[in-house]
């Protein structure tokens, strides 16, 4: 957790010794476990119970079921829902503009080519 050698340890232990004494000593190392002990446990209850959220949201976005989900989450989802379909019907209407204008194009090019054809069909009936 702190990486600590063992001269870091020996280091440490004396200068508690010299700071608390001989007596308390024993005492103070028990407290300082108890602490630490505590502090694990209260770290490992936390990473379950985050864990066990993340599992819940994970399968409920699977099965679709948003019932964890908060207001605010909802209408950004349902803001991302709106802007994804504005920018769809955006890319319809603009493939249906270059359709009309394909369509456009391909109608004023066959006057043209009935044209031509005529008069192809005029010169090889001479």
């Amino acid at each position: 957790m702190f990486d600590l050698g063992l001269q870091e340890l020996i280091v440490i232990f004396f200068v508690a010794l010299l700071v608390v004494g001989p007596k308390k000593l024993p005492e103070l190392a028990r407290t300082l476990g108890k602490w630490m002990t505590e502090v694990r446990r209260g770290f490992y209850q936390a990473k379950s119970q985050i864990e066990t959220e993340f599992d819940q949201v994970r399968q409920d976005t699977v099965t679709g079921n948003d019932t964890h989900l908060d207001e605010v989450q909802k209408e950004d989802i349902m803001e991302q829902d709106e802007v994804q379909k504005e920018g769809i019907m955006e890319q319809d209407e603009v493939q249906k503009e270059g359709i009309m204008e394909q369509d456009e194009v391909q109608k004023e090019g066959i006057p043209e080519q009935d044209e031509m054809q005529k008069k192809s069909g005029e010169g090889e009936g001479i």
